[in-house]
């Protein structure tokens, strides 16, 4: 049985609602400690119409932090993340089914899914990749911040038949991150580029941990106005 969730954290448009972006937290976080990042890039004037939707993770036990039980995506074996982790799989299905679940949502509200973009940081980042890639409908594109390509989920098999294959894609990464090393991001970019991901942008950044900067959440905006355009 998947664990209870609580109600997305929802940021409403400031203007007529038009696009939404799904935004996923990383390990042991919550909604609100992405809540003024998103509320930031609203304040740009392109971005009013846009409303942000910023689900919960469920509470489960955590491998590398000796079972403890947090708000986690999914479970995962140990800390630091490099390409060759070893990957479990285990709840990466429940919360697939979450977000497009949330995707679906938006779609009965009358946004439609090529107006949608999921994003996210670390768990969140891997968690909204693999969602996009094997998400049914064409989405507007997805923002993967500090993340990894999920090894359980074989996305390069994916990306051939995926709808979203020709939607925007946004991978970034610090260069000097030490939990979800650097090598991850470059993986991830390296993967969509030899599929044949056609908009692809991997940003990297200089000294920057696993953490987010200025720089980045100006990234982040460019692409969303971008793939997010008002109508």
């Amino acid at each position: 049985r998947a664990a209870r969730t609580r109600d997305p954290v929802v940021i409403e448009a400031r203007g007529a609602p038009t696009a939404t972006v799904i935004w996923c937290h990383g390990l042991g976080d919550s909604p609100h400690g992405w809540a003024s990042f998103c509320q930031g890039m609203q304040r740009d004037a392109q971005l009013a119409h846009v409303k942000f939707v910023l689900p919960w993770a469920p509470d489960q036990p955590v491998t590398c932090n000796g079972g403890a039980i947090m708000p986690s995506w999914m479970d995962l074996t140990q800390i630091p993340l490099s390409p060759t982790t070893p990957d479990n799989g285990k709840q990466q299905a429940a919360s697939l089914s979450t977000l497009h679940d949330l995707v679906s949502g938006e779609v009965a509200s009358g946004i439609s899914a090529d107006r949608i973009v999921l994003g996210g940081f670390s768990q969140g980042a891997a968690l909204s990749l693999a969602a996009s890639l094997k998400c049914g409908s064409k989405l507007a594109g997805c923002a993967c911040l500090s993340g990894w390509a999920l090894p359980k989920q074989e996305l390069a098999t994916t990306i051939p038949s995926s709808a979203s294959k020709d939607s925007g894609f946004l991978i970034c990464h610090g260069e000097s991150d030490r939990v979800v090393e650097f090598e991850c991001g470059k993986q991830v970019a390296q993967m969509l580029e030899s599929c044949g991901i056609p908009d692809l942008t991997f940003k990297t950044y200089p000294g920057l941990e696993h953490s987010s900067c200025n720089e980045e959440e100006t990234d982040v905006m460019d692409f969303l106005k971008r793939v997010l355009p008002p109508l």
